[in-house]
């Protein structure tokens, strides 16, 4: 049985007393946490010396692209960008084309994701106003309610028919209480509204074709009046629901802090834009950071970044969501919205953690224990024994990003050419280096998968 001794590491995980030692794995799993681990016969040995060594990071909110968007991305290229980035398992979206929406395409997905992906994977279930017989069998099928993370509604401008109706959004409230309802929250009437205003702004030269635009197309009210709606609901029918990629300091106000993630009726998460970026980084970067919701003012981010110091948002993701950089040149209108960084998150809080923005302990608390507590994720977001041996090693050296190590299919991210602080030397997943850069050169272990993520039900 495969065995790997990890020597002397700096361990982040907040289950343990100590800060340095040694972890032992054995098969898939996690067999010793100490101090000090006597060497085992057959044991590879890694010295972790200089290694800060965190559980496997964990990302529940990725656009892993397909059906129908396989130039954008596919399961294996945003899965090798993943694990090249320390993130050991991965929630992917059902906005696809056509979307996942029916028991059979998301059984599809799933089988799949066994065949390419290099990491752990799961996907929420997409809600449509058609779909509720379909979302009563999956809850009811004893088998496979344990591999649903949530359910994904769309409360705001999405791809094909998953634009969602209160009254949808009532009633999975109101019938699936304990299964998390995840919402992308905008007002679809403020968006369109404004963006008709701009483009006839733009036809009359009175205002001039760019991504700044994109800020008062989906401003702060536009998040602020649809997620009060959806937590005022969630509360009054006490079920869960957890708003995806918060942007704006108004809507802090709905949230709660001073409770265990895994006993909030209503949780929240902060996305990698919204904490890098604010409106006057739309003059260098232009489209490339066009996300939804929109990336907002410095002091929106900067409230933002307290929330997650509070915990008043309870995980940090990414929203990776790749397209092709030639349509990302166009004008804005034409444009797609979404940002390519599942492998720089990591890196990028890291980043953070030197400039003193959060503590490391902060970071692995929302990018891995909260992840796990939150959605219920079996055995995964913590260095303990007899947990999945899910593990990212980072060394605080230098380097930077340029195309060559861009895995990502769409190729292109608005942190190339940035100089990181940290270099992920190796992932495992389930007990297998998955990843590795110890001496110069990134190796990837194409033999290995990872498995379906499992969830308390």
């Amino acid at each position: 049985m495969n065995k790997i001794l990890l020597k002397n590491a700096k361990i982040v995980s907040k289950n343990l007393s100590f800060t340095r030692g040694d972890v032992l794995i054995v098969g898939d799993t996690i067999d010793q946490v100490a101090v000090s681990i006597a060497t085992p016969k057959n044991a590879t040995v890694i010295d972790c010396s200089n290694f800060t060594l965190t559980p496997g990071i964990i990302d529940s909110q990725v656009h892993f692209r397909g059906p129908g968007q396989m130039e954008k991305e596919d399961l294996f290229t945003g899965s090798k960008a993943a694990i090249a980035g320390g993130v050991t398992s991965v929630n992917d979206q059902p906005n696809t084309n056509p979307p996942i929406t029916t028991a059979e395409k998301w059984y599809d997905r799933h089988a799949r994701a066994l065949r390419f992906s290099l990491v752990n994977y799961s996907m929420n279930f997409g809600v449509s106003n058609e779909n509720q017989d379909e979302i009563s069998a999956l809850v009811e099928n004893e088998t496979m309610r344990k591999y649903i993370p949530g359910f994904k509604i769309f409360a705001g401008s999405s791809t094909g028919n998953m634009l969602v109706n209160m009254d949808t959004i009532y009633w999975i409230l109101e019938n699936h209480p304990d299964f998390i309802k995840i919402f992308h929250s905008e007002e679809e009437e403020i968006i369109r509204k404004n963006l008709a205003y701009f483009k006839q702004q733009v036809e009359k030269g009175k205002e001039v074709e760019h991504a700044r635009i994109h800020q008062h197309v989906r401003p702060n009210d536009a998040c602020y009046s649809k997620t009060k709606k959806i937590v005022d609901m969630a509360r009054k029918l006490n079920s869960r629901a957890h708003i995806y990629h918060i942007s704006t300091g108004a809507e802090l106000d709905l949230f709660d802090t001073g409770i265990p993630v895994k006993n909030k009726l209503i949780t929240a998460e902060a996305c990698l834009p919204h904490i890098v970026f604010d409106n006057s980084d739309y003059e260098l970067f232009g489209n490339l950071i066009k996300c939804n919701p929109s990336v907002k003012t410095p002091l929106d981010k900067s409230e933002i970044r307290q929330a997650i110091r509070d915990g008043l948002l309870d995980v940090i993701c990414t929203d990776h969501a790749p397209h092709e950089l030639e349509k990302k040149k166009l004008g804005y209108f034409a444009a797609p919205s979404g940002i390519p960084s599942v492998g720089e998150n990591p890196l990028m809080m890291l980043d953070l953690v030197e400039e003193g923005v959060f503590t490391i302990e902060q970071v692995v608390n929302a990018c891995c224990h909260n992840q796990a507590d939150l959605f219920g994720i079996q055995k995964r977001g913590y260095i303990k024994e007899g947990y999945k041996a899910d593990i990212a090693l980072f060394e605080k050296t230098p380097w930077t990003l340029d195309q060559l190590v861009i895995h990502s299919k769409c190729g292109w991210s608005p942190f190339t050419g940035r100089q990181f602080t940290h270099t992920v030397r190796a992932t495992i997943v389930n007990g297998v280096i998955g990843y590795s850069n110890f001496h110069g050169k990134q190796e990837f272990n194409f033999e290995n998968r990872g498995t379906l993520l499992t969830f308390d039900r």
